[in-house]
């Protein structure tokens, strides 16, 4: 399948990985970049790998939460009929649930 990321969702990866190079160094963000890149190519060949999200099971699509590091969750949603998964949220895990 086909990956399809929102800009919004890339601006929080963007805003994560500035955070952990502000708190623990360049390299720890560059890990986190390629875990979430290897994530990426996971999803391609298993888009049902995650688990459906819970706090958005009362929404119009059916979201998946893939964890890739304790403080980051990719958040996803597949359309079967057009073989593509739009990652819509990177989601840094220490925020409130309910903002998601």
């Amino acid at each position: 399948m086909k990956i399809k990321t929102y800009p919004e969702a890339t601006q929080e990866l963007r805003k994560i990985a500035a955070f952990c190079k502000q708190q623990w160094g360049i390299e720890i963000a560059h890990r986190l970049i390629e875990t979430y890149q290897r994530n990426k190519k996971r999803l391609s060949s298993n888009p049902y790998m995650a688990p459906i999200e819970p706090l958005l099971a009362n929404r119009e699509y059916v979201y998946r939460g893939l964890v890739i590091h304790k403080y980051c969750k990719v958040i996803y949603r597949i359309d079967e009929t057009a073989s593509i998964i739009y990652i819509v949220d990177v989601w840094d895990t220490r925020r409130e649930p309910h903002k998601i």
